[in-house]
């Protein structure tokens, strides 16, 4: 136990999200003020006070609740005890004496009934006297007794139960209340997030005359919550930050406390690195000295866990980070004397960390006593945060093998979050917020093999599929057909339970040797997977690395952090788009630095696994890129001696390996096209957008079609003819490549309102994503020239939310689109060249590069010819009938005249 141990004491995951949920969901506050002043010599003076005056009243009652909450919880818990023999005061002492033990350890609990029982006792009290206001808190707090036992059946009964009550009563702010409670529950368990957030809007519409400051206090929590679940961290913090305005203006110091951390939380969340930490700093000072005001333990416990966790030096620390040992201890004893058991968990395991080189035996007795308290914990086996947490003390406690066993199974719980949304776009966002979990697994497996001398072997193949099963999985499942996709939320299935096996074999890609068998002679597949090296708690979080497969080889390699690569393609992009002549000397220093950050090793090993002159052809890399690498056009980094890569290598991107697998399997399966079945073309091209629109026209577009249209039989529509409702009356599945030449509006963060601008032909003429996945395109090829048709708001695991995504989805397994916006002349030209080459029945990879190599020897700079990019299964042909080849390669020379006749002088040119 010592050994394996030892090997990880370097940090676990970040406990980031895992700790949100917890601070309000599961806070059973409904309903107080502002905490009474206490009197310093005896704290229950005020209370005393308040039962003689009202002996019935829920004053007294609550008071004892109050300062019991956030002080002497064990006095407080005798007063309430002896309370409820009182004719008086039974009643309201049962009610609290059942919502303070909610926040009691197991100690405090000796002897006296369950919290359940007496809060399902007074619900009924409430009910016969008729006290609506009551009965509802009752229920509510009855539901989060029954989530703390595990019951979800029980927690869902009482929330009904208030809410029928609060409906009885007619109360506006009560109904409000139980509304919000029940999408507070759903949001504990991670349901359907859309369906949330419109219930959380519908409340917020409802409640706008009300002035209730714990009704907007949660609201805003719920509706921070669902905004970092759904990985949108920044507004969740605004809503936080919304929240501690609202807790400050009345008064309510506890409800302050919690808000500042969750600041806090939003601002550490997943994948966010170690350049955070002096702001991060500042935030859990002020959160923790707003937890010492309140005296509000659990918040006060958790800043002084991740202060004691945090490093004091900003930016990349090293591996070890110094926690602050007696920080962690008291951090560990305020967690106990509340009864929190998450708190406890974590504390516990950082504090083993943290003495391990010290005092290793009592370390591995901290640890297991952390991995058992996670293990036994409700809580922890009831949502996600909890498997997550527990994965983390698992990580931290195992040996390597039976650690990574147990990741594997807990990121497939992962996929019961998941199911649970029914809409793909929303699937997408919630897996995204926990993708930074599988990154941190694929590294550790990959920094142990590494160390082991074994990441040829085991390492490689467990790392490959952790990264796999994250990667645009709900684009495979659209692929895969509606069914397969399942309504995991609504099976009746336990609290963490594993998803059903058809879901998980849709999840699992293929093995390694199913791939490489594959591949070609000449074929590499580069899978890149981006994050920091570290969070800002100095953690582990898995690194940057690339892997390649071969026919015969399996190479691993470790990359600059996501931060600081992200940074040099952004400055890359920018000089690639640019023309001027000026910026050509520093984009040439930018290539040639990302081809080092990313690729100088990995190709000179492909030049010993798959050398040129073996293959006769050029060497086709297939990348799978992630995060900003999706922006980057690979085409024009250049090697030492300024070359392109395109200038030995054809390119394709794919979205993951098992799509490409899936694409290459259909490919081989597909009868290859004879004469007497020649590739058909169906083109829209320069469509007429109407007078009022603002968008020139492409008469370069209308050129491409007609080239196209020489070589490939089929339908050429421009102008008023190439619109929407023509596209969808014609039976595209006839056609083999689909051509689209016109103007693209790309919407980065609505990616569903992003459109092909066509005609109007009595519709909008906006083809818009929705649509275009309902066309039928059986394997055909998409020519997608326009602007930045294959850009668009990139999301973790998934990749771009960009219209060639949408053709995916439609059934065309390969798309030509580009990055960035396009010049009329310079898309005619490449795409002309791209045609004629794929007429000849060159591959489509080899096609776009044999166009782009064009452009480089013609002297055109990079935003000519850089930004387009095969997506897809790259070695697709579509061959032409050789004659039209023949016939066209004779007016070539007039063609090429033609154009630069027509652009002689013609100075300004115009982006589709």
């Amino acid at each position: 136990m010592h050994r394996s141990f030892a090997a990880r004491r370097r940090g676990g995951w970040s406990t980031a999200p895992w700790t949100l949920v917890a601070l309000l969901v599961g806070a059973a506050v409904y309903g107080d003020g502002p905490a009474p002043s206490p009197d310093p010599a005896d704290p229950f003076l005020r209370c005393a006070e308040e039962l003689a005056a009202d002996p019935g009243g829920w004053n007294a009652c609550s008071c004892y609740y109050t300062v019991g909450r956030d002080g002497p919880r064990r006095l407080a818990i005798e007063h309430l005890e002896a309370l409820r023999s009182d004719a008086a005061s039974g009643v309201c002492a049962g009610f609290y004496l059942g919502r303070l033990l909610l926040l009691s350890g197991p100690e405090a609990r000796v002897g006296l009934p369950s919290a359940f029982d007496l809060l399902t006792e007074a619900a009924e009290h409430y009910r016969r006297d008729g006290e609506a206001r009551g009965q509802v808190y009752a229920h509510l707090n009855a539901s989060h007794a029954a989530r703390r036992a595990g019951s979800v059946d029980g927690a869902t009964r009482q929330l009904d139960l208030a809410r029928r009550a609060a409906a009885a009563a007619g109360d506006p702010l009560l109904d409000a209340q139980a509304a919000l409670q029940q999408a507070r529950f759903a949001l504990s368990r991670g349901d359907d997030l859309a369906r949330i957030e419109r219930q959380l809007a519908a409340i917020e519409k409802e409640s706008g005359s009300l002035t209730s400051p714990s009704l907007w206090r949660d609201l805003l929590q719920a509706r921070g919550n669902v905004r970092f679940l759904r990985g949108r961290f920044d507004e969740a913090e605004s809503f936080y930050r919304r929240m501690a305005g609202r807790c400050i203006a009345a008064g309510d110091k506890y409800c302050e406390a919690t808000a500042r951390l969750n600041q806090v939380i939003a601002r550490s969340a997943p994948g966010r690195g170690p350049g955070r930490r002096g702001a991060l700093r500042e935030l859990l000072h002020d959160a923790l000295a707003a937890a010492v005001a309140a005296g509000q333990g659990y918040a006060e416990a958790e800043a002084r866990l991740r202060l004691a966790m945090l490093p004091e030096v900003d930016g990349p620390g090293d591996d070890a980070p110094g926690h602050d040992v007696a920080g962690l201890h008291r951090a560990l004893d305020i967690a106990r004397s509340i009864g929190s058991r998450d708190i406890e968990v974590r504390a516990t395991a950082a504090l083993a960390a943290a003495i391990l080189a010290d005092d290793p035996g009592r370390a591995s007795k901290l640890a297991a006593d952390s991995l058992q308290l996670a293990l036994e914990s409700p809580l922890y086996g009831s949502t996600v945060h909890g498997w997550m947490g527990r994965l983390d003390v698992a990580w931290r406690t195992l040996a390597f093998e039976q650690a990574v066993t147990y990741g594997l199974e807990e990121l497939a719980r992962l996929d019961t979050i998941r199911g649970r949304q029914r809409a793909a776009g929303e699937r997408a966002e919630v897996f995204a917020a926990w993708t930074e979990v599988f990154y941190a697994l694929a590294g550790r497996i990959l920094e142990n093999g590494a160390q082991s001398a074994d990441v040829e072997s085991g390492a490689f193949e467990a790392a490959f599929d952790v990264i796999e099963r994250m990667r645009a999985r709900v684009l495979l499942e659209t692929l895969q057909g509606p069914g397969i996709r399942g309504d995991l939320g609504h099976r009746g299935e336990q609290p963490g339970a594993v998803p059903g096996d058809e879901f998980a074999a849709a999840a699992a890609p293929p093995r390694l040797a199913e791939l490489q068998r594959s591949l070609g002679d000449g074929e590499a597949l580069l899978s890149f997977h981006l994050a920091p090296r570290e969070d800002v708690y100095g953690h582990f979080t898995g690194g940057s690395w690339l892997l390649v497969l071969t026919r015969e080889a399996r190479r691993a390699y470790r990359l600059p952090a996501r931060d600081v690569l992200a940074s040099r393609v952004r400055v890359f992009r920018g000089l690639m788009e640019s023309r001027p002549g000026t910026a050509r000397s520093a984009g040439r220093v930018a290539a040639r630095r990302l081809h080092g950050d990313l690729l100088e090793v990995a190709l000179r090993d492909l030049d010993h696994d798959l050398p040129l002159s073996s293959t006769g052809a050029r060497r086709h890399l297939i990348i799978i890129p992630d995060g900003d690498l999706f922006r980057l056009p690979f085409a024009a980094l250049l090697d030492a001696e300024n070359r392109p890569l395109i200038a030995a290598h054809q390119l394709s991107v794919v979205p993951s390996a098992s799509l490409w697998h899936r694409w290459r399997r259909a490919s081989a399966a597909s009868p290859p096209k004879t004469p007497r079945e020649p590739v058909r073309l169906l083109a829209l091209a320069a469509p007429d957008l109407g007078a009022d629109s603002e968008l020139r026209p492409l008469p370069g577009a209308t050129r491409e079609a007609r080239h196209a249209g020489r070589l490939f039989p089929g339908r050429i529509l421009t102008g008023a003819e190439a619109s929407a409702s023509a596209l969808k009356a014609l039976e595209i599945n006839r056609f083999d490549i689909l051509h689209l030449a016109t103007h693209a509006v790309v919407d980065s963060f609505q990616p569903e309102a992003s459109a092909v601008m066509l005609a109007p032909g009595g519709e909008s003429g906006r083809l818009r994503p929705e649509e275009i996945s309902s066309l039928q395109l059986d394997g055909a090829l998409v020519v997608l020239s326009a602007c930045q048709s294959a850009d668009g708001q990139v999301l973790a695991g998934e990749g771009p939310m960009s219209l060639a995504r949408a053709f995916f989805r439609a059934g065309s397994p390969t798309v030509l689109a580009s990055l960035w916006p396009q010049r009329d002349d310079d898309a005619a030209s490449l795409v002309t060249h791209f045609h004629r080459s794929l007429a000849r029945g060159d591959t489509v990879a080899a096609a776009l590069a044999e166009a782009q190599r064009h452009g480089v020897e013609g002297g055109e700079p990079p935003a000519a010819w850089a930004g387009f990019m095969v997506f897809g299964d790259g070695q697709r042909t579509y061959p032409s009938d050789r004659r039209a080849v023949r016939r066209l390669g004779w007016a070539s020379l007039a063609l090429t005249a033609l154009v630069l006749l027509g652009s002689w002088g013609a100075w300004a040119r115009f982006s589709r």
